[in-house]
């Protein structure tokens, strides 16, 4: 499921932003520092200084919602 988010996230961004590969690849960099942060730091890692603000909520974004289990919401169940 976090790969799917991930590459949904990552999508988007390049669909957003309409940007080349090596955007996408500092997206992925920013990415990896946010999860390689100590827990409860909050601090702007350096890999994602080169990447739009707007870009950098949505990571952080997408990362909450697969560390607090809101992912299930996103995973279409059948109703009995």
């Amino acid at each position: 499921m976090r790969r799917l988010i991930t590459a949904a996230i990552t999508a988007t961004l390049l669909l957003l932003t309409g940007c080349g590969a090596s955007e996408v690849e500092k997206q992925e960099a920013c990415l990896d520092a946010i999860r390689a942060r100590a827990e409860g730091d909050r601090a702007k890692p350096k890999a994602c200084e080169e990447i739009s603000d707007d870009d950098y909520n949505t990571l952080i974004i997408g990362e909450v919602i697969e560390n607090t289990d809101l992912s299930d919401l996103l995973t279409p169940t059948s109703t009995p």
